[in-house]
């Protein structure tokens, strides 16, 4: 009885010094891949990608849903603010939710003479 657990004993000392050398050997492939790696791309930039967007308004002119929110801005004469010292947070309404506004209301908010009541509208957007 005592041999079999002594078998039993080196076969499990076997099995966790395997492991532990698979174990090794992977970290040596992942390691050896990161050391070939010349460097790292920054956030949001890669091989077929643009720089991120700089400023909130930067990154709104890239998106197509949109469109509005910045024609709005740009009517509101808020774009230079966005663009200026921030952080700033926008909750963004998307065109569909510009959609859910009568026509003629929203064409009235983009008038000139209103200017002041968008602006009220949209700063209610920005943290």
């Amino acid at each position: 009885m005592k041999t079999v657990l002594i078998i039993i004993a080196l076969l499990l000392i076997g099995v966790i010094g395997y492991s532990v050398v698979m174990t090794n050997n992977e970290l040596d492939d992942v390691q050896d891949g990161l050391a070939n790696e010349t460097s790292f791309p920054a956030p949001g930039v890669g091989p077929e990608q643009e720089p991120a967007p700089t400023t909130i308004v930067d990154a709104a002119l890239e998106l197509n849903d949109l469109t509005t929110l910045v024609a709005a801005l740009g009517q509101a004469q808020l774009v230079d603010t966005l663009n200026g010292d921030g952080p700033f947070t926008v909750f963004a309404p998307t065109n569909d939710a510009f959609a859910k506004i009568d026509e003629a209301t929203l064409a009235s908010l983009l008038e000139d003479e209103n200017r002041a009541d968008l602006q009220n509208i949209l700063t209610y957007h920005v943290v």
